[in-house]
């Protein structure tokens, strides 16, 4: 028995050549065809086989890891340069006479504000808004929006569970106010089972008019990361906003022309043990929208579960771009056994603290994603437990008064662009060169790239590091700079519970010229801070400078792909779309950059293609500018592709074998044999033939094809057209002489 010595796909015929037995098949083309042909043999035949099965892998480019995407462009804003978070305030800040109703609950201040931030240039108080953590800019309308969050200890604002706020981000006094209601709007964010509080805290779930009391808010402990919103961003366009819903675990579409809810998006599991996957972080980026996601290991409780990954989103469809264990080795949260790594996220109180006043257990949270210059992820890590426990208050073990101090164990690890290929950053190195986190013990490989990200005063320890991982996930790049800035506990020497803001130089991972900034401290029992315990949200990085707006809209094809070339090469089909643009600093004609090139192109006229296709993924990404406006683009926009221009080749995974009905005949007996086509997918396979030469020493003396014709002189069966997923079947019936 023979292995088919060639296989035909879509009119391109490919030879091939058996090789020794533990060897592979060779193999060759007669024919001129566009791709790359791949054939592995399962099954090496042996002396004396009868059963051999290979896969003919057909498609129009190799299929590598997901490339990095480019960086961004360089933040420009001529003045103004401001960053934004939120501060976290315990109690009922909604509840008639509580004393946090007016702490600052989301502050803006100048990006080069250092030292203790004596007074922001804007804020929202707790009142107006509660507990947010999601932060996004809107550059056209000069808005901060700020996303309901559920922290335990901690309300919501006036509009509860579900809420988007708004809040001008160039006045000095704003009035914040609500952006859209996700959960009013057919969102399931979840509920939540707080109680009115009536002054005593006297219910499990009740919390306090006096921010500087504790409670128990017994049932948010386990709720943490799973009711109410994650991250937010918003499009290049600045005409969509989108959010992660942790309750559902969906993305959620806003358009912010009508502000409202128009499409949710599963997001989808992307391995994890018992589909228990936790997603948070969101950035909006070349055209796609990325989501950070871990493994929580919830049932199993096995950190070997523990994983993070990151999806980048295209509209349709959500697709792996990076994925590791969270199992590397981290360095002190302080007051713990000196190396608190990633634990399973818990529903109970537990604390890795020899001193049980501390509460310590590091759970991981994704939490943000930033691209550097190279198309690096930096990617922002908060610790759970942060909050699910208070800086001073109870256990969720209610009636238990036993009071715990929470202390954070973040992180941030670099993805590194490593000759277009992401890897994790290995023993603080990547492609470009290490940092002086390398053989220290902390991070993958037993390096960490971000080596300044902890709190170095230290009296008790000569190396330094008491906290040696204060994240609380938080990033912000400016992007040219070559900085990072990270939300953090104590972001100054000596001030111990405390956050603010830090910022990591990107080249050698210590800290910037700007150390640090400090947003809040908790010094006494009266302040209503939450210290080490994750006590701050996103920072969002915008400018605030009232520059005239415009606003480039996204292309529209306006002709399918005309085939100037024949079906089954596109090199030279083209296109046609339409740009138009509004605002009051648009020009009257644009240029365009990437995919396609174009310069003094009017506004609301067609366009022919230039480049050829397909384009890889079948999208074209453009950037376009505004030619009297420099600072009015639409960077990296997605055009689909026409299909007929996105695609010169089919991809069909054709598997082929043959069998005998019998291992051994003699002379006069009759074997049949039986050949098998399957089509692997993904696509339709059209023109497939198989050609067989029946061997010596055998008579042909029938045979029967389920599809396609077989002509016994030339061995030559012509299957035709194979769907995905479909086989075929021919058997041959031969004498031996």
């Amino acid at each position: 028995v023979k292995f088919p010595t060639s296989v035909t796909v879509s009119g391109a015929t490919y030879n091939l050549t058996t090789a020794t037995a533990g060897g592979n098949i060779q193999i060759d083309s007669n024919a001129a065809a566009t791709g790359d042909v791949v054939v592995t043999a399962t099954d090496i035949p042996t002396a004396g086989a009868n059963n051999h099965s290979f896969d003919v892998g057909y498609s129009a480019a190799s299929t590598p890891s997901f490339p990095p995407p480019s960086g961004p462009s360089a933040f420009s804003c001529p003045t103004d340069v401001r960053l934004a978070t939120s501060v976290q305030v315990n109690g009922d800040s909604q509840a008639a006479g509580s004393t946090g109703a007016n702490v600052n609950g989301l502050i803006t201040f100048d990006y080069a504000a250092t030292g203790e931030l004596a007074a922001p240039f804007s804020k929202a108080t707790a009142g107006q808004v509660g507990s947010v953590w999601g932060l996004a800019y809107d550059n056209a309308r000069k808005k901060l929006y700020a996303s309901a969050f559920l922290k335990r200890h901690a309300s919501f604002g006036p509009s509860g569970v579900g809420a988007i706020y708004q809040m001008d981000g160039a006045s000095a006094t704003p009035t914040p106010s609500l952006l859209i209601d996700l959960a009013a709007q057919g969102v399931d964010v979840g509920t939540s089972t707080r109680v009115a509080a009536s002054g005593a805290v006297d219910n499990a779930n009740e919390l306090p008019i006096d921010a500087s009391q504790p409670s128990w808010d017994k049932d948010a402990f386990a709720q943490v990361g799973k009711v109410s919103i994650g991250d937010i961003d918003i499009s290049a366009d600045g005409n969509t906003l989108w959010a992660i819903n942790l309750k559902q675990r969906e993305l959620v579409k806003v358009d912010l022309t009508t502000n409202t809810v128009t499409g949710k998006h599963a997001i989808t599991d992307p391995g994890c043990s018992n589909g228990e996957f936790r997603p948070w972080a969101l950035k909006v980026h070349d055209g796609k929208v990325w989501v950070g996601t871990v493994c929580s290991a919830e049932t199993s409780q096995q950190a070997s579960d523990l994983k993070a990954y990151v999806q980048a989103f295209d509209g349709s469809t959500f697709t792996t771009a990076t994925s590791f264990a969270l199992n590397y080795p981290k360095g002190s949260v302080g007051n713990g056994p000196s190396d608190e790594k990633w634990q399973p996220w818990t529903n109970t109180y537990k604390t890795l603290a020899a001193n049980p006043s501390f509460a310590i257990y590091p759970q991981p949270i994704l939490s943000d994603i930033e691209f550097d210059m190279d198309g690096s992820l930096i990617l922002g890590f908060m610790d759970r437990m942060g909050h699910q426990v208070g800086s001073a208050n109870y256990t969720p073990n209610h009636p238990d008064t036993t009071i715990v101090q929470g202390q954070t164990g973040g992180d941030i690890i670099r993805v590194c662009n490593n000759n277009g290929k992401y890897e994790l950053e290995n023993n603080a190195t990547c492609a470009s060169g290490s940092t002086d986190g390398k053989d220290k013990g902390q991070g993958p490989g037993n390096g960490e790239y971000y080596w300044g990200e902890m709190w170095d005063f230290n009296q008790w320890n000569a190396d330094g590091g008491f906290h040696q991982e204060t994240s609380f996930g938080g990033l912000a790049f400016k992007a040219g700079s070559g900085e990072i800035a990270l939300t953090a506990m104590n972001p100054l020497n000596p001030n111990a519970n405390a956050g603010g803001v830090i910022w990591l130089n990107n080249a050698t991972g210590g800290r910037a010229t700007n150390a640090g900034v400090q947003v809040y401290r908790q010094q006494g029992g009266t302040d209503p801070y939450f210290g080490k315990a994750a006590g701050m949200g996103d920072v969002e990085l915008f400018c605030a400078s009232n520059t005239p707006t415009c606003s480039i809209n996204a292309p529209t094809v306006t002709s399918t792909c005309n085939n100037n070339g024949t079906p089954s090469n596109a090199s030279d089909d083209k296109f046609t779309y339409k740009i138009t643009a509004t605002g009051s600093n648009v020009g009257a004609t644009y240029s365009i950059s990437g995919g396609d090139t174009y310069a003094n192109r009017s506004y609301g006229t067609e366009h022919t293609s230039t480049n050829s296709f397909p384009i890889s993924g079948g999208n074209l990404a453009l950037t376009l500018t505004d030619d009297t406006t420099a600072s009015c683009k639409l960077e990296n926009v997605t055009i689909t592709v026409p299909s007929t221009c996105s695609s010169s080749a089919p991809s069909a995974d054709l598997e082929v074998t043959k069998t005998a009905n019998v291992s051994s005949a003699k002379s006069g007996d009759t074997v049949i044999y039986t050949v098998k086509v399957k089509n692997n997918g993904p696509d339709t396979a059209t023109g497939v033939e198989v050609s067989d030469h029946l061997p010596t020493g055998v008579t042909y003396a029938s045979h029967n094809a389920g599809q396609g014709i077989y002509t016994s002189g030339t061995g030559l069966w012509t299957v035709g057209t194979l769907a995905n997923g479909a086989t075929a079947t021919l058997t041959i019936s031969v004498t031996i002489k």
